[in-house]
């Protein structure tokens, strides 16, 4: 992850919304299998990673998540495939509302990950192509995906070299 990661601008990332919104989710359906084991309350080192961030102010991901199905996730993966990560300059202006404290399921989805393998993510991710994420709106509705816009806020105080202590988080987690 850190090596998808590291060259990224966040500052660029700040249109995901535009990109998500014409997604269509039931092409999603694969994620499910990479986030099924998640365990949120291993997250806690996460807040050191991101501690530029106003923690706080990711207090509504939790609500995003819950009316997400995470079984209809399953084909995520085919739709990474043919993502351009560098077109994916929006999506600061999306997790706004976020609380971290009710991110506490997170965890149990990342939980088996062998972080060594998602070096395969970078492969999935680099070809990708964002216009072909067109329902993930489907997939979001019972959140409002506007009310997502102010990732960005949070993101921005973040060094994204710093994020290659997330490797060291997610080292326990199992992709497969």
């Amino acid at each position: 992850m850190c090596q998808l990661l590291e060259p990224v601008n966040i500052h660029q990332m700040s249109n995901m919304c535009q990109l998500l919104e014409p997604i269509n989710i039931h092409q999603m359906s694969n994620m499910c299998q990479l986030l099924e084991p998640i365990n949120i309350h291993q997250m806690s080192n996460m807040c050191q990673l991101l501690e530029p961030i106003n923690f706080h102010q990711m207090s509504n991901m939790c609500q995003l998540l819950e009316l997400i199905n995470i079984h209809q996730m399953s084909n995520m993966c085919q739709l990474l495939e043919q993502i351009n990560i560098h077109q994916m300059s929006n999506i600061c202006q999306l997790l706004e509302t976020i609380n971290i404290h009710q991110m506490s399921n997170m965890c149990q989805l990342l939980e088996p990950i062998n972080i060594h393998q998602m070096s395969n993510m970078c492969q999935l991710l680099e070809p990708v192509n964002i216009h072909q994420m067109s329902n993930m709106c489907q997939l979001l509705e019972p959140i409002n995906i506007h009310q997502m816009s102010d990732m960005c806020q949070l993101l921005e105080p973040v060094n994204i070299h710093q994020m290659s202590n997330m490797c060291q988080l997610l080292e326990p987690v199992n992709i497969h």
